[in-house]
């Protein structure tokens, strides 16, 4: 699966020098690099597509082929985008040839350094998916993540710990993605100091919490921080 081709330095100052100097004519000319096999522009047209930025909706096909184009290259995120769009069913039909490819371009992804690609790969460990169902194994990758500060391995590791019933160690890895600005892991200590779990209940620092979840990204909000901002404190009036 791997080439001997590796992304040729003029890529990336071609590709800076369109995003940097480019105005009206942007998407235009990043089409025009990406017919040139930049790799760059290849994986952020495969981006595009995938979050629907071009025609409003996601043409995962068309994606899926851009990145495919990407990592012809070697570029690791487009091996990360693929494996996590066959495993989403967003492309095939998560049969079993489409989970072992997934899981080859994971490998191929972390063994070029991509780190989101540990904590897929997690994921795959501790829901069965393709291999089998490994927790251990699972931790493991989510704690080669999160040596990276990567917020979703914190917040994975979270979730395990919060199932174990260790409070204390689910509270500080949601923490630690909290001081990222990541909003499930925001509203998760919004949670926690409403409900007194581990920490003293503390309805100043719950409400603080929520909000700061909905102030992210759009892409990246995690909806139940409305919810709870609704619920418990302007549905009742307690507004802080």
């Amino acid at each position: 699966l791997l080439t001997n081709t590796l992304v040729a330095p003029q890529e990336l100052e071609e590709y800076l020098n369109l995003k940097f100097s480019e105005g009206i004519n942007y998407n235009y000319s990043l089409n025009i690099l990406a017919d040139k096999n930049n790799t760059y522009a290849l994986y952020e047209l495969g981006t595009n597509e995938y979050k629907g930025y071009i025609k409003g909706y996601p043409r995962y096909d068309i994606s899926y082929k851009y990145f495919k184009e990407a990592s012809q290259k070697n570029h690791p995120s487009s091996y990360y985008m693929m494996a996590k769009m066959l495993i989403d069913g967003n492309i095939g039909n998560k049969s079993i040839k489409d989970l072992k490819n997934a899981y080859e371009y994971l490998n191929i992804s972390i063994s070029l350094g991509n780190i989101a690609s540990l904590n897929l790969l997690g994921n795959m460990y501790k829901e069965g998916i393709y291999v089998k169902k490994d927790l251990n194994k699972a931790i493991t990758l989510y704690e080669e993540a999160s040596l990276h500060n990567y917020a979703y391995a914190y917040n994975n590791l979270g979730k395990i710990y919060e199932d174990k019933h260790e409070y204390e160690k689910a509270f500080k890895y949601y923490e630690k993605s909290s001081l990222l600005g990541e909003s499930y892991a925001l509203n998760k200590l919004g949670e926690y100091y409403r409900q007194g779990i581990y920490v003293d209940i503390n309805l100043d620092k719950a409400f603080s919490l929520y909000n700061k979840a909905i102030e992210v990204p759009i892409d990246n909000i995690y909806p139940y921080a409305f919810y709870n901002l609704a619920k418990y404190f302007y549905l009742t009036g307690d507004v802080i």
